[in-house]
């Protein structure tokens, strides 16, 4: 849009790599979760530590430089991470109504450094990073590379992770009016027992009763012998390319390819039986998902003034194609484990290691494959010397898939079950802002967004048909006011949004130990709430940072399951809060030293969507960090000390993800 953010007529937050830094953050969550309307949604296994819910609504996988990025994400390859709130497929393509994440990558700048991170913290972690950066040639082509070498806290028992990532990216002025750029990525995870979900308690007929069964904090119900690989790589090619004086165009390419693969005893449900038994019994599942796919986008850009008024007219296309394959594999039921009590420490056996060659069962072979495109086309006005700006554009998608099944629920198909998914959507988007004053801009917008859903919806666990795809819709109003004297920078928008067509899974319990998966795919919900935001500079030194959301997400229609209108969405809070208050000295004996505080709060949230008055309980956590910078040389030193969590209160920001207990980290790094 070339228009900075605090101008366009839409919510958007933003937060650079060294605050990411400052605070520790070791991945996306630890960026988003301090900004207005998002909360945590992370599932782990499959689905990666990257899923939030913004608004809302639940956002599965967030946009990397504008292009699908990927489940799990590093905070090393970061450079700033950006939130659009609220329905916006226009500008993202297939996104679900609340908004989406954007994390935009570190690039080669001018100049040469090398710098090197250590930290080393409680519960045996440790963390290594490389940040270098220089110049080639004539100074035409620039070179960077970031790299990372992690061993995760060891807070849950058994349980022992390890990740590395590697990132170089090269930039080249290859001819006049040219920029030519190529980054890639490579991500590995090893998890050894991986630290699940603490068990839920069911009851029969199998609806959760209560939240999670009352255990150490430390409890994992993962085998010795479990493990979890992931592996992502991605690859992006960049030219943006001058063209005359009023047009730019840039052409993209991207490819990625994921493998995963885990095996796990236990279930995540505790079956409390009328005799009081929690049994927590022990299946052993082998999972495998692995996938890769390419995107080519191409985009052009006018730029024209002419009395006052600016245009910026935007065009594009996009196409992508995607491959994946799914294998689940199970132990037979007379061969498993014997269940937990988990009453009697002394039932829990982790030392039930089972090789891949005994799981004989195959409830699960599948294929997708995916054909998309996209064409779009934006406007942006400007006039009154930029007092008033209009944006607005549609985006035309289409998606192609073919999902294929060749054993399902344990039962080799004779004849593979082939469903061809076809979609096809307008998306569209407007939005006006007027600078009633010098500092101030009120503004409104509507927007809609899309996402297709490529599955099966099951009953009693067996596919039954195809998906719709999730529509949704909205409006926002705001004012946003800015005094950059005093760096004074506030949001305060309010917002209404309407989803149809979210899956909802029900689980039943079919006595002695089956788990029956229901999906319903019916109704609307509605996301209605307030938002403020504010930066501030009170003093020299002085930055505060604070985030206020008050929203009500509720059912309001679902002829599936009528009991469900007007309850919450499952990970939903009405109150989410964030601060954020540093303190720096640039001159006497304290100059290079900072302190900063940070908490957030998270109100009561939905724990499961069949369960919807089940909640987990509201939760504050506090950060610390004391950090000091100074000059040795030609190096430039830094040494911080940093508290996560400190009142080591045990919180859940989602019903299958677990926060860490109180970490300290020490931390020290030097550049050259």
């Amino acid at each position: 849009m070339a228009t900075a953010p605090g101008k366009l007529p839409f919510a958007i937050s933003g937060l650079t790599g060294d605050f990411g830094r400052e605070t520790g953050a070791r991945e996306l969550y630890d960026y988003v979760r301090y900004l207005p309307g998002v909360t945590g949604a992370a599932t782990e296994g499959i689905t990666g530590n990257s899923q939030v819910v913004i608004r809302g609504f639940r956002n599965d996988v967030p946009q990397r430089n504008g292009f699908p990025g990927d489940a799990f994400v590093d905070a090393i390859v970061i450079e700033r991470v950006e939130v659009m709130r609220g329905p916006a497929s226009l500008l993202f393509g297939r996104l679900t109504p609340g908004g989406t994440v954007n994390y935009i990558t570190k690039t080669p700048r001018a100049g040469r450094w090398l710098e090197l991170t250590q930290q080393i913290g409680s519960d045996d972690f440790y963390r290594t990073e490389l940040d270098a950066n220089t110049s080639l040639g004539d100074g035409r082509g620039r070179v960077r590379v970031g790299a990372a070498r992690e061993q995760a806290p060891r807070a849950w028992g058994n349980a022992r992770s390890r990740m590395t990532t590697v990132a170089p990216v090269v930039a080249w002025q290859s001819w006049p009016g040219a920029l030519l750029t190529f980054d890639y990525q490579h991500y590995s995870r090893d998890d050894r027992a991986p630290a699940v979900a603490k068990p839920l308690t069911f009851t029969q007929p199998g609806n959760v009763a209560g939240g999670f069964y009352p255990l150490p904090k430390d409890f994992n119900g993962a085998a010795d012998a479990d493990w979890r690989d992931t592996e992502t790589q991605t690859f992006r090619g960049e030219l943006n390319q001058l063209l005359g004086t009023h047009w730019r165009a840039r052409l993209n390419y991207v490819w990625g390819k994921r493998s995963f693969g885990q095996l796990l005893t236990g279930e995540t449900a505790a079956v409390i039986a009328p005799t009081g038994l929690a049994a927590l019994t022990r299946p052993v599942r082998y999972d495998e998902v692995s996938g890769d796919g390419g995107a080519w986008q191409g985009e052009i850009v006018g730029f024209f003034e002419r009395g006052g008024v600016k245009w910026r007219p935007l065009a594009g296309v996009l196409d992508s194609t995607l491959d994946g394959d799914q294998l689940q594999r199970e132990l037979p039921a007379a061969l498993r484990p014997a269940p937990w009590d988990l009453r009697n420490p002394a039932t829990w056996n982790r030392a039930t290691g089972v090789g891949l060659g005994a799981l004989t069962a195959t409830p699960l072979r599948a294929a997708l494959t995916e054909r998309s495109r996209a064409y779009y086309a934006a406007q942006t006005f400007t006039a009154w010397q930029e007092r008033l700006i209009f944006v607005g554009g549609v985006r035309r998608s289409e998606v192609r898939n073919r999902l294929t099944s060749t054993v399902l629920q344990n039962v080799t198909l004779p004849t593979p079950i082939v469903a061809n998914f076809t979609a096809w959507n307008t998306s569209a988007q407007a939005g006006a802002g007027l600078a009633v004053t010098p500092r101030t801009m009120v503004y409104a917008n509507y927007s809609e967004s899309f996402q297709p859903q490529s599955r099966f919806l099951r009953v009693n666990s067996l596919p039954a048909k195809a998906a719709t795809p999730l529509l949704g819709a909205g409006w926002e109003a705001g004012v946003k006011f800015a005094a950059p004297a005093a760096g004074l920078t506030t949001t305060i928008a309010a917002f209404e949004i309407e989803q149809r067509g979210r899956v909802q899974t029900f689980t039943t319990f079919r006595p002695p130990t089956t788990f029956l998966i229901n999906e319903e795919q019916s109704g609307r919900d509605r996301s209605r709430g307030v938002e403020w935001e504010t930066s501030f500079e009170p003093a020299a030194g002085w930055q505060i940072y604070g985030s206020l959301t008050v929203n009500d997400v509720v059912v309001t229609a679902n002829p599936a399951a009528p009991a469900l209108v007007g309850t919450h969405p499952e990970n939903t809070a009405r109150t989410l809060a964030g601060l954020v208050v540093r303190r720096a000295w640039a001159k006497g004996r304290l100059a290079g030293a900072y302190v900063m505080a940070a908490t957030t709060y998270t109100g009561r949230k939905v724990l499961r969507a069949d369960s919807p008055n089940v909640l987990l309980p509201a939760v504050a956590l506090l950060d610390l960090t004391v950090g000091y910078a100074w000059r040795a040389g030609p190096a430039q030193m830094r040494a911080s000390l940093s508290g996560r969590n400190v009142t080591d209160r045990e919180y859940f920001p989602s019903n299958r993800a677990r926060g860490l207990p109180a970490q300290w980290v020490a931390s020290t790094g030097a550049r050259w």
